[in-house]
């Protein structure tokens, strides 16, 4: 039993075809009113295919001549031919993917050529044998006979199918995070006309299945476009990013033409409001071509900043490159307020902090030193000597280096922090004389073989006081010096001195700095057992022992400094040390 007749079936499909023109018409107005962007236009594209697909069937189905009928077909093929390229396009782009560009060339190229033969067909035979319009039935067909060209174009929508598919089962067995729901629909947008298409074909239906299938693509692209907005939603999150970001972007192409720039931007640069679009920068603002010139051209780390109500901006010009090269660039300004504000506030604190360390370990210094000369003092109390053999010694050991770094001699070794902690173990030289019984020390003529014996002991034993007293402070070097100084203060350049008999430079430099200063004041200085030297007998003695008792350099160096010497002596020598 037939339900319909054939004015009824004509009815139906003169509706349907309507209401598919009404369909993509509103997908045009839709993707229109779309926030520009690639996809935007790539929709806009399948919007006008398949409306010029639409227009095709509408005009073959009111068609009451061959050339009617013929210009509907080209329309109908115009937009089929064009409509699955930009589908696959806008799913690659969807899905974040890039096609290699030759393959692009080869499928856009192929339904170029493919559209050119169709919509030509009326002038050649490459792709219809023959045709001519059957008007017999209710609804006018234009009856083909195809030549093997066809089943290329078959093979071409088969081709951007599978492809297709097979992008839509990667990403969802991949991404678990993908909208499923949405990339089905996206599929179904690209097969229904392809599959109808097919369908039709195979079944040789007199029914155009083709419609049907375009329709759902209408139906499933305007809900994507306009309920889960498909085509702007990146953009829009991109935008709201430029307009509401801390920092402040200004646009430009690769030829400094002015493109755009955030409301951050134009407070610290009102003059951005009188610009144009594709102005040139670098004639419109010197302030802002300023930084991106000095950007360009400098190469030196980023020093400059922008200053705007309280907050400091720092510029950077960022390149903007995609797979076909630079496309401009944005100069970046870097909200680093807070940043600087930590930066300063902590600069403050470490330079505060440096000063109370360096005012705590200049006390402690202090303390140290004031510690040492105290110990070094109740030696020479026992030893009834003055605490001015402390001081005196301390200050020609200085004397000495300091010459010695001056003609260039032991450079190396003669730096300011040796210097530093020579004049403060200087006075510990004689610490080991504290295990010297008084009755030795204060012998008023010469001693016995005995007694020089057991005085000779204080070197060594002045290096196990320091080491015992003084050897978990944790200043390595400040203990070996002390160490070495009252250990080997004694021995002598020829080797015969005491207590091990070293010889030349195995005597530590500052061992033989320290003889010269101790001999040189021991004799110009007042002893229980004889009275001081004249100065110019005590220089002569120094002399006369260079190269025997003393190293050559030190003692020459402190021959040439005889007048700061012999300064010094009489300065020291009118100070009262008693309180010491």
């Amino acid at each position: 039993m037939n339900f319909f007749t054939g004015a009824d079936l004509y009815d139906i499909f003169y509706i349907v075809y309507a209401v598919g023109v009404l369909l993509s018409i509103v997908c045009i107005i839709i993707v229109s009113f779309q926030r520009p962007s690639v996809e935007q236009k790539l929709l806009m594209l399948i919007s006008v295919c398949s409306s010029v697909i639409w227009l095709g069937y509408f005009a073959t189905l009111t068609a009451q001549n061959i050339d009617l009928s013929v210009f509907g077909t080209k329309l109908n093929y115009l937009g089929s031919c064009n409509v699955q390229i930009v589908l696959l396009m806008f799913f690659l782009r969807y899905y974040k993917m890039t096609i290699k560009k030759w393959m692009l060339a080869l499928l856009g190229g192929f339904g170029i050529v493919m559209t050119l033969i169709i919509v030509t067909f009326d002038h050649h035979t490459l792709y219809y044998k023959s045709y001519y319009l059957d008007q017999s039935g209710i609804i006018p067909k234009l009856v083909k006979e195809y030549t093997p060209l066809h089943n290329a174009y078959i093979a071409m929508v088969l081709s951007y199918g599978l492809l297709s598919f097979l992008i839509y089962l990667f990403h969802i067995t991949k991404n678990k995070n993908v909208n499923k729901i949405h990339s089905t629909l996206l599929l179904l947008i690209i097969l229904c006309p392809s599959i109808s298409y097919i369908l039709e074909k195979l079944s040789g239906s007199v029914l155009e299945l083709v419609p049907w299938g375009l329709t759902i693509t209408n139906i499933f692209l305007i809900y994507l476009v306009s309920r889960a907005k498909i085509s702007d939603i990146n953009i829009l999150a991109r935008e709201y990013v430029f307009d509401t970001i801390d920092d402040a972007l200004v646009i430009m192409d690769e030829k400094f033409r002015f493109k755009g720039a955030n409301p951050l931007a134009r407070q610290i640069f009102p003059e951005i409001e009188s610009f144009v679009l594709d102005c040139n920068l670098q004639k419109h603002s010197k302030e802002v071509w300023g930084i991106i010139n000095y950007h360009m051209t400098t190469t030196i780390a980023d020093k400059t900043f922008v200053d705007c109500e309280e907050k400091k901006y720092q510029p950077s010009l960022k390149k903007v490159i995609d797979v076909r090269g630079l496309k401009g660039y944005v100069l970046w300004l870097k909200d680093i307020t807070a940043e600087r504000n930590s930066y300063m506030l902590l600069e403050t604190y470490q330079n505060n902090l440096k000063n109370d360390v360096n005012k705590k370990t200049e006390q402690l210094q202090k303390m140290q030193e004031q510690m040492v000369y105290g110990f070094a003092a109740l030696v020479e109390n026992k030893n009834m000597v003055t605490g001015g053999h402390i001081k005196r010694t301390s200050e020609y050991v200085d004397a000495i280096a300091r010459e010695l770094k001056k003609e260039g001699y032991f450079t190396d070794v003669l730096t300011d922090n040796y210097m530093e902690k020579l004049h403060l173990v200087a006075p510990l030289h004689d610490i080991g004389k504290v295990s010297i019984p008084e009755t030795i020390l204060d012998k008023p003529i010469k001693l016995s073989v005995e007694e020089y014996e057991i005085i000779k002991t204080h070197s060594k034993n002045g290096a196990k006081i320091i080491e015992q007293t003084m050897g978990k402070t944790g200043d390595d070097e400040y203990i070996s010096m002390a160490k070495e100084v009252a250990a080997y203060h004694h021995e002598k350049w020829n080797g015969f001195g005491y207590p091990e008999g070293l010889s030349g430079e195995n005597i530590p430099l500052h061992a033989r700095i320290m003889a010269v200063a101790d001999v040189f004041d021991a004799l110009v200085s007042d002893r229980p057992y004889k009275n001081a030297y004249p100065i110019d007998i005590a220089f002569r003695i120094i002399e006369e022992e260079s190269g025997n008792h003393f190293d050559p350099i030190v003692a020459g160096a402190f021959l040439r400094i005889r007048p700061s010497i012999e300064n010094l002596h009489h300065q020291l020598c009118d100070i009262n040390f008693d309180n010491f």
